[in-house]
């Protein structure tokens, strides 16, 4: 018994997960591919992903800068 309500658990738990982080990885995409930067993380918080890029800094020897952008899920 113990071993069937544990997989069922763990079964239940990764459903929910699975489409968060679908989600959540398709907002980090659209957000790279708008700005052109490079993808530093992703997280969940308060039902937005919160998307942190690298953005190549303009004109000449510009450092890059970490851009933080908040994308309804």
């Amino acid at each position: 018994m113990q071993a069937q309500n544990q997989s069922q658990n763990s079964s239940n738990g990764d459903d929910s997960k699975p489409n968060s982080r679908v989600d959540c990885r398709s907002a980090a995409q659209r957000a790279v591919d708008d700005s052109g930067g490079q993808l530093l993380s992703v997280r969940l918080s308060g039902g937005q992903c919160i998307v942190t890029i690298l953005v190549p800094g303009s004109g000449d020897n510009a450092r890059p800068r970490k851009m933080t952008i908040q994308v309804s899920r």
